[in-house]
């Protein structure tokens, strides 16, 4: 990632991220696996690709249950087995499809759009760019 260096929070702990997978049914991969111990919960402030339209303002972390919470007010994610990973503050959603691909949620206006916006995590974190003040 670009110029950033996280705030870590909340990481998740291994007992964690099992009980996900086991909501899931599913494993996560191993980028997102390690990154979610280690930078869960992380304040960011950044966008991918430096686009504001694709803000990342923060990962979903252990602290007051985000993750968990995030997977029961949306329980078509629950369903579908896909992790809400990452938002920003306009409430829009960047989640780790089954294919383990990053898809943004953009839930502005009456019109929810979806599209595909890294093939893996690691290209995800790559991606991002932190915005600075100036």
């Amino acid at each position: 990632m670009q110029g950033s260096q996280f705030e870590s929070p909340a990481p998740l702990t291994e007992v964690e991220i099992s009980e996900i997978e086991a909501l899931l049914a599913r494993p996560l991969p191993g980028d997102y696996r390690q990154f979610a111990l280690e930078y869960a919960g992380a304040f960011v402030g950044g966008a991918v690709d430096g686009n504001c339209d694709l803000g990342v303002d923060y990962f979903l972390g252990a602290k007051d249950h985000q993750i968990f919470n995030s997977l029961k007010n949306e329980d078509n994610f629950l369903r579908e087995g896909i992790l809400p990973i990452a938002g920003c503050v306009l409430g829009n959603r960047f989640v780790l499809a089954t294919d383990n691909t990053i898809v943004y949620i953009n839930y502005y206006g009456r019109r929810t759009t979806v599209h595909k916006v890294a093939s893996c995590f690691q290209e995800f974190i790559d991606r991002i760019v932190i915005l600075s003040d100036d």
